[in-house]
């Protein structure tokens, strides 16, 4: 028997050498080299997409309320600071809320770090306190999110 042959069962499995042509030969499975290969390819592509990712959406910025007072019953103050890298440029979308929840107030804000900010190692803190007309009397406020605005 060659090489070529194989032997299932006390069968006979071998190809005619015009069938071989026609329709090829069975194919082989990879080896386990192959196998191994396969892995570490995948693994160092999985790897590399996941570093990106983390590098490309880290935020260059850390928002904090601070306080917030109630002025009037359509009134109030909310004092957020933004911790940011030298350049920077956050927008915060601000909110006040009633007792059930809901949005009576909302304001986006503008960050920038510039040299009269207080630095903190090498980064900017912009602290602002921020006027807001509700239309109901709000029981809190603060930020409900901010976002890079400036491009790095």
């Amino acid at each position: 028997m060659s090489s070529g042959d194989l032997k299932i069962g006390g069968e006979d499995t071998r190809q005619s050498p015009s069938l071989a042509n026609r329709y090829g030969s069975a194919r082989r499975s990879l080896s386990t080299r192959g196998w191994w290969i396969v892995a570490v390819v995948g693994i160092l592509f999985l790897s590399g997409y996941l570093l990106f990712v983390t590098l490309r959406f880290q935020s260059s910025f850390d928002a904090k309320d601070i306080s917030y007072q109630l002025i009037s019953d359509r009134n109030v103050e909310v004092t957020v600071a933004v911790t940011m890298d030298p350049g920077a440029d956050v927008t915060c979308g601000l909110r006040a809320l009633s007792q059930d929840y809901s949005v009576v107030g909302y304001r986006e804000v503008r960050f920038q770090a510039d040299e009269s900010s207080e630095r903190s190692g090498n980064r900017y803190i912009v602290q602002k306190t921020v006027p807001m007309r509700t239309t109901f009397t709000p029981v809190t406020a603060g930020y409900e999110a901010c976002w890079r605005t400036g491009t790095q």
